[in-house]
Order: C-alpha cells, then sequence, then structure tokens
C-alpha cells in the first residue's frame, strides 16, 4: 500500500498524503458500490443508496429502483430532483447503472459464459424434462406433434464446436422418443411432415422415421 510505503511517505508532503488518502478512499467506496453479493442460486445483488441490481445467473442485470421516500437515521430522505425528473419519464440513476454495468462487465460476462457451458452440459436431461411436461401437459395428439417438432427445430445448426454438439445430441434423443411414443395411429402422417418442413427454420429436414 502507498501511505505504508517509508520511501513515499518520506518524500510525499502533508496534502499529498492527504491527497493520496482520499483517492485510496474513493476507490475503496467505489469498489464497495460495485460489490455484488451472493443472493443464493448463483445469482448476485449489488445494494446502492437508490437502487439495487439484481444479477441473473446468466449475468444478465435487473434493475430495482428503491422509493423516493426513504428512512435515514430518524428522519427521513427525500429527493425532489429525483421526483422530478421522474415524472419527466427520466431516469435519475442512469449514470450509475450505466457505470455498475460498465465496470461489472468482464465478471458478469465470465458468468454467462459459466451459465451457457451449464446448460450445454444438461441439454440432453433437459430436453428429456421437456417431453415429460409435453406428455403431461396435454393429451391431444396434435399438441404432442407440434410441440416435438418444435423441440427439434430449435435445435442450433451452427456456432461453436459446444452448441453444435449439443443440438445434435438434443435431436437425437428427440428422434428417439418421436420412434417410441408417436408410432402405429399415432405416428406423423406424410402430410403433415410436410406441412411442419415447409414451416421449419432448420436447414435439415425434419424426417423422424428415416434411418440415419
Amino acid at each position: 500500500m502507498l501511505l505504508a510505503n517509508p520511501a513515499y511517505l518520506a518524500m510525499a508532503t502533508p496534502s499529498g498524503r492527504e491527497g493520496t488518502q482520499l483517492e485510496l478512499d474513493s476507490l475503496k467506496r467505489e469498489r464497495e458500490n460495485l460489490m455484488m453479493q451472493p443472493a443464493g442460486g448463483g445469482r448476485y445483488r449489488n445494494e446502492q443508496a437508490t437502487f439495487a441490481s439484481e444479477i441473473a445467473r446468466d449475468g444478465a442485470v435487473h434493475f430495482v429502483d428503491k422509493p423516493n421516500i426513504q428512512r435515514e437515521g430518524p428522519g427521513l430522505r427525500f429527493d425532489v430532483t429525483d421526483l422530478a425528473m421522474r415524472r419527466r419519464g427520466d431516469d435519475p440513476y442512469a449514470r450509475t447503472k450505466l457505470h455498475f454495468l460498465d465496470k461489472t462487465r468482464e465478471e458478469r460476462a465470465a458468468m454467462g459464459v459459466r451459465r451457457r457451458n451449464e446448460l450445454l452440459a444438461r441439454a440432453g436431461e433437459l430436453v428429456l424434462a421437456s417431453i415429460e411436461r409435453l406428455w403431461e401437459s396435454t393429451g391431444d395428439l396434435a399438441a404432442r406433434k407440434q410441440g416435438m417438432f418444435e423441440l427439434w427445430d430449435d435445435c442450433a445448426e451452427t456456432g461453436d464446436a459446444a452448441v453444435v454438439a449439443a443440438g445434435v445430441t438434443v435431436r437425437q434423443l428427440v428422434v428417439g422418443a418421436i420412434r417410441a411414443r408417436l408410432i402405429g395411429t399415432d405416428a406423423y402422417t406424410a402430410a403433415e411432415l410436410a406441412l411442419l418442413n415447409a414451416h421449419r427454420r432448420s436447414t435439415a429436414r425434419f424426417a423422424p422415421y428415416d434411418e440415419p
């Protein structure tokens, strides 16, 4: 620490040492203002006097403004300027929020990467759970067929290797479930497959009964 350095203390003037201390105090307050405290479930929260920042597991931020009238010690704090800006449709804390977003960008980006990797690693588990929810939510055959097609069609075909690999895995599981559940009189008809393929986003054709 600079103020604990004997060489600096020997050379600095009293006003210089005071200025350095003020600068260090300011940096300390800024670090405290930017600190993200664990909020459970991989989420974080940052508390400031006028608003709170709720940080999701993927690094996305949701700001929650605090009431303009707040208890402060034995009395109340009321900011007339904040009230006037709100009435004009302006955000009185916009600059502070942008500063928080800018200074925490790298940390939140790392959170996003970790969350994405977690979801990719669980892609198979998640799609099987989605299939079970689909079957539990409706007994309508047409709705089940449409839901299975959408699970298949939503899979990524481009992107980095991990994303594409997850898409391939999910499609294999969806096709496997179709072959196990939508067979016989419940199977997709040729007309249904043609209609779904005509409206697909994917480059690959939806042909769940074709041999690979």
